[in-house]
């Protein structure tokens, strides 16, 4: 039977505790993964995720699981699309990211202060990265820094600062993304905004994503930081409506947007099981929730 909900969700820090900033290693996130595993079943569901295809697939080498793909994955915040197993749009490289990051990178690297960065394996088992993180895609690379040294971190900065911010101003078609409090900088493909843009390809998919045609769809979605919140505008103000009815919940701190609120990912895992589940949304939905707006 075709279904009138479709839930979207986040990974890390939404549906399991994110495995670099929790403190909490590979065994204590385990049965959170195991159950949203679980939910790859329903076709009614789906992932808007920054993580790279190689990040999605390396997750399930962090716990020692057989590689499924829900029926509708966004990796890289939505810069290439999955449904059914099948990559539907992909991208290509952006030049101009590619450049600023290796040369990015030679400068970090040919300082002894900042070492060759983490241990991807290491940090992901333990839940703890204390270096620099810096991450080229497509057509957005993030530039992070954890040093648990303030001097280490606004050293690390000022170098990042030196390179990237001349390398945006002569370079059209890049822009810039600050994130202060999470220690991390962001180069994006200019008109790029993350985790938008999606809806066509989930109209023009319905059928193979078990979803009823040309009827009103509920949409949950879910996620933890501020990209998120640009998912919950882009699909309150421009899906929500005629096209479809709208929830969008913030798991952990309150974001813009959200019209109700998780305190945890475990909590954010049973909302989503109840509604996969039952596959419908009522009043009793959001009962244990935080209502925002």
């Amino acid at each position: 039977m075709a279904s009138r909900v479709l839930v979207l969700s986040d990974i890390d820090g939404t549906l399991v505790d994110h495995p670099f900033l929790s403190g909490s290693d590979v065994s204590a996130r385990r049965s959170s993964v195991e159950r949203m595993l679980k939910l790859f079943r329903f076709p009614h569901f789906g992932l808007v995720t920054g993580r790279r295809k190689q990040g999605f697939e390396r997750f399930f080498k962090e716990y020692d699981v057989p590689m499924i793909m829900p029926s509708f994955l966004a990796v890289e915040f939505a810069t290439h699309l999955a449904v059914c197993g099948e990559w539907v749009q992909w991208k290509q490289q952006n030049q101009n990211i590619s450049n600023l990051m290796r040369i990015l990178q030679n400068h970090i690297e040919a300082n002894s202060d900042f070492g060759k960065g983490p241990d991807i394996i290491q940090a992901l088992q333990s839940g703890t990265i204390e270096t620099f993180f810096m991450e080229e895609k497509t057509i957005c690379a993030q530039i992070e820094a954890h040093f648990p040294s303030e001097i280490l971190r606004r050293k690390f900065f000022s170098i990042v600062e030196e390179i990237v911010n001349p390398m945006v101003a002569f370079h059209g078609g890049l822009v810039l993304q600050s994130f202060p409090s999470m220690g991390r900088l962001d180069v994006l493909e200019a008109g790029f905004v993350p985790k938008c843009g999606f809806w066509k390809t989930i109209e023009d998919h319905r059928d193979r994503l078990g979803l009823v045609p040309n009827e009103q769809l509920t949409v949950v979605a879910l996620g933890d930081e501020l990209y998120d919140s640009y998912m919950f505008r882009y699909l309150r103000e421009e899906i929500g409506g005629k096209l479809a009815r709208i929830f969008t919940v913030s798991v952990g701190k309150l974001l813009a947007h959200a019209t109700h609120r998780c305190t945890h990912p475990t909590q954010a895992l049973s909302l989503v099981e109840s509604i996969v589940h039952a596959g419908y949304v009522d009043d009793g939905a959001f009962a244990n929730l935080e209502v925002v707006l």
